[in-house]
């Protein structure tokens, strides 16, 4: 129970980061176009992302192990996709998180949800998230981050929509090639205001 609050605590601190720009992501080329093939396979609950993530230890924010089948059971249905790959545990994650966000289309429920007010919020969230992912993914020094965000319009008035939210850490794999270490997966219902 206390490794979901710690989770949970620390997730929500992302989601509620930033409103001002962040430095950009640092992944390079070959980890970034790893995590979108990544987050295109699972958004289309495609049959390759259980390729992508052979031998990959998958588990809810929450702590509990569970499998790559979970994840595709959830993800489909995905109106708003966005990654963030770094190099390293990012310093930056919610400010990044927050540019990324202001350049989506439309979302304004999830926009309302995610931003916050002042540059002491961002600093304070942008703490948190690196501790939060540290935590979660337990990287080593070599293996890259990702951020997949994928949100699903709700039909029903009560919430505006779903806010699927995956981290990501790999292991280099060659020249530009990486195989996925642990992904970490959680939902997050977004308010309807």
């Amino acid at each position: 129970m206390r490794s979901l609050r710690f989770s949970l605590a620390f997730g929500m601190a992302i989601l509620l980061g930033a409103r001002s720009v962040g430095a950009a992501p640092d992944g390079s080329e070959g980890w970034t176009a790893a995590l979108e093939r990544l987050a295109g396979a699972v958004a289309e609950q495609r049959a390759d992302a259980a390729t992508l993530t052979q031998q990959c230890r998958v588990t809810r924010l929450d702590g509990p192990e569970t499998s790559i089948r979970e994840l595709l059971a959830v993800s489909g249905g995905a109106s708003w996709r966005q990654t963030l790959a770094y190099s390293r545990v990012p310093d930056e994650l919610a400010g990044d998180l927050a540019a990324a966000l202001a350049l989506a289309p439309a979302q304004q429920a999830l926009k309302k949800y995610l931003l916050p007010i002042d540059e002491s919020q961002r600093r304070r969230a942008d703490a948190l998230a690196a501790k939060w992912v540290a935590t979660v993914l337990e990287p080593r020094q070599d293996q890259p981050i990702g951020l997949i965000l994928l949100y699903r319009e709700s039909p029903d008035a009560r919430t505006a929509g779903t806010l699927l939210v995956i981290l990501a850490t790999a292991e280099p794999a060659g020249s530009a090639e990486f195989r996925f270490h642990k992904l970490a997966f959680g939902q997050f219902q977004v308010p309807a205001r």
